[in-house]
């Protein structure tokens, strides 16, 4: 039977490796981690030529393999965005990359099967934590946040080009057992840069996942012209990461997003309207959650064209319908700027947030099904918004007027 370079017989290749096999010539799979997207699979292995000598060769000692195998589902574009992503990690590992996991070998087994070995990372996804716990506390949220600003930053500031990665969410954010480390995986859809230096993405489609997907690529909707698809999606660039960091953040205090999505809605392009139709609710009414962090997240969540109030988009009954006045929040064009801000609150987080005023208050706000503030922690609602205020401010008006018409008789 026929062999490839690598040692996978044309048979083999077709199936999903169990504990024990040996593939690659030299790996030993021990168990399957995960199956991704696109008929995807993610393989813990032990590399069977690294002898351990001291504890740095225990990184390369175990290694992830991920093994993609073109099927009829699968686009070309699509299969290309594997290649982007060796090459987006591969850049990465030249400048030492602190924040994501090192490639050690990548290539094809054969024309529609490709690999890319790397760094194997334990821990655990900042999805599971947040299932696990409920939610997060205010320091570590705050916390974990600038770990992830860290990373963004490497990623933005570290090469003439800047790597966006355009699908930041909790499931693709490693978190080591001690928190001390964090890494940021899946660059599949990041922005990618191949060796001749020109830009090796494809700009004039879009990959992502519903929620965090900035709503300010509704621009693309009707539009056909490629190059104009290009320009669109390269002017909105951070504003990828930052809407998304925006959602985590929220995920990680409250313990879920900041919209109730109606049916598979969030898996649909519908999802995108949902920030744009509403506010999110008033977390800084929560208990011991600062306005200043509720205001890097309004910040975090506003897209550049949004704050314009210049674009039409069609809604979803087709009629084009102008952006919401609300959406006057500067949004961050750079990381550094909210990596301060964020340092800035957490050094204040036992000051009194009194003085410090929401960007955009409760009574400019449009709520989704009048969810105003979660309640799931204690609350400090505004008082003008409970209901026992209204009707007690009501009966005493009453009771004032019957007093006064009883004054005006008895004199």
């Amino acid at each position: 039977m026929a062999k490839t370079s690598k040692g996978i017989s044309e048979k083999e290749k077709d199936k999903t490796y169990g504990p024990g096999a040996i593939i690659l010539g030299h790996y030993e799979v021990r168990k399957v981690i995960a199956r991704g997207g696109m008929n995807s699979v993610l393989y813990l292995a032990t590399d069977t030529n690294v002898v351990i000598k001291e504890y740095s060769d225990t990184k390369k000692k175990n290694v992830t393999i991920k093994i993609i195998k073109k099927t009829s589902d699968i686009s070309e574009n699509e299969w290309r965005k594997f290649w982007d992503e060796s090459v987006t990690l591969g850049r990465l590992k030249k400048k030492g990359g602190e924040y994501t996991a090192e490639v050690y070998e990548r290539g094809y087994i054969d024309p529609e099967t490709f690999y890319i070995v790397m760094e194997y990372i334990e821990g655990e996804s900042l999805a599971r934590v947040i299932n696990s716990q409920g939610h997060l506390s205010v320091d570590e949220t705050l916390y974990i946040t600038i770990k992830i600003l860290e990373s963004l930053k490497e990623l933005h500031k570290s090469f003439a080009n800047k790597i966006i990665h355009r699908d930041l969410k909790p499931d693709n954010i490693i978190l080591s057992d001690n928190w001390i480390t964090l890494k940021i995986i899946d660059f599949g859809i990041a922005t990618s840069f191949r060796d001749d230096k020109s830009n090796g993405t494809i700009e004039d489609e879009i990959f992502g996942t519903f929620p965090y997907l900035t709503p300010q690529i509704l621009e693309l909707r009707g539009v056909k012209d490629k190059e104009r698809r290009r320009k669109i999606i390269e002017d909105i660039g951070v504003q990828f990461d930052f809407y998304a960091l925006g959602i985590i953040m929220y995920e990680m205090l409250i313990g879920k997003k900041p919209f109730e999505y109606k049916g598979d809605d969030e898996n649909k392009i519908n999802a995108l309207y949902y920030p744009i139709d509403y506010d999110i609710p008033l977390i800084s009414e929560i208990k011991n959650i600062p306005v200043g962090v509720e205001n890097i997240i309004l910040k975090l969540m506003a897209s550049k064209n949004i704050t314009t109030n210049k674009m039409f988009i069609p809604h979803r009954d087709s009629k084009p319908r102008k952006i919401p006045q609300g959406y006057k929040t500067l949004p961050y064009d750079d990381v550094d700027d909210i990596i301060k801000d964020v340092k800035d609150v957490k050094d204040h987080t036992n000051i009194n947030n009194v003085k410090t005023k929401l960007l955009k208050p409760f009574h400019d706000r449009r709520f989704q099904d009048d969810a105003k503030i979660f309640t799931i922690f204690e609350e400090r609602q505004p008082i003008f918004d409970r209901p026992w205020v209204f009707w007690g401010c009501f009966c005493l008006t009453i009771l004032l007027s019957i007093f006064a018409v009883f004054m005006f008789h008895l004199f």
